[in-house]
């Protein structure tokens, strides 16, 4: 079975961007690694009158902590 029409274009497309975000950070070790990152990072609650943090945030603390930068870190968080 093959796959046709808007099916077909929107995995190439997405196989496309997976690809570049890989040579962005330096290889598919770096990009599993800031997966793993994603998977770990956890909202922080509301405590009392302070706002707590978002996934996002937390994960982005992270992933700069580690090295990445935020382009890098932006580019994670658009993949598809």
């Amino acid at each position: 079975m093959t796959m046709r029409g808007k099916h077909t274009e929107k995995f190439r497309d997405e196989q496309v961007e997976n690809d570049s975000f890989v040579r962005l950070v330096g290889g598919i070790k770096r990009a599993d690694r800031m997966q793993q990152i994603w998977n770990m990072s956890y909202p922080q609650g509301n405590c009392g009158m302070l706002k707590g943090k978002s996934k996002e945030e937390v994960f982005r603390e992270k992933a700069k902590a580690e090295g990445f930068t935020d382009i890098q870190v932006n580019r994670f968080l658009d993949l598809p």
